[in-house]
């Protein structure tokens, strides 16, 4: 599967206008030059949680300081993404989530100081605001992959210190 069947599959289960938008964003930043992987957008209270147990009560190191719930995740209204170089994924690319976080804010797009990888829906405050605005968690979640949450992201580091969200 390409990077870009990837990162549109990766859209299945985000909220229709926030969708809208992270398809508007990902198409500016290509055409901009910097090619991306959207790796992660919906995700369940359950996957959630299994993250927040991951470095607490399960192996491996803290990625998450966000329980079921507490993510914009859970609701569809997030995504994490990884910049392309030469065909691969690069982890390290700072210049290309800088370029990719600057082209984010015409989409009404936020990104967070301490995980690059992240842009949420920049309507919301924080996770509060999204829970308290009858906003639910989309009816038809991502058949995203099979293997459990942890499973397939356990090969994603921490990128400026609290990592995923």
């Amino acid at each position: 599967m390409s990077y870009d069947e990837r990162s549109y599959k990766n859209l299945d289960g985000l909220q229709p206008d926030f969708k809208q938008r992270v398809a508007s964003w990902y198409e500016e930043c290509g055409s901009e030059g910097t090619k991306i992987l959207i790796y992660c957008g919906f995700r369940s209270f359950e996957d959630q949680e299994e993250l927040y147990k991951q470095g607490r009560t399960k192996a491996g190191s803290i990625v998450t300081n966000a329980k079921g719930g507490q993510s914009f995740h859970n609701y569809g209204r997030a995504i994490d993404y990884v910049p392309i170089v030469r065909g691969e994924v690069c982890w390290d690319d700072t210049a290309g989530y800088l370029k990719a976080q600057r082209i984010s804010k015409e989409f009404n797009l936020r990104a967070i100081s301490w995980e690059l990888p992240h842009l949420e829906d920049g309507n919301f405050e924080n996770w509060r605001s999204l829970a308290g605005s009858g906003s639910q968690p989309p009816s038809k979640p991502s058949k995203a992959l099979s293997r459990p949450i942890v499973e397939r992201l356990s090969g994603i580091r921490k990128v400026g210190g609290r990592g995923i969200r």
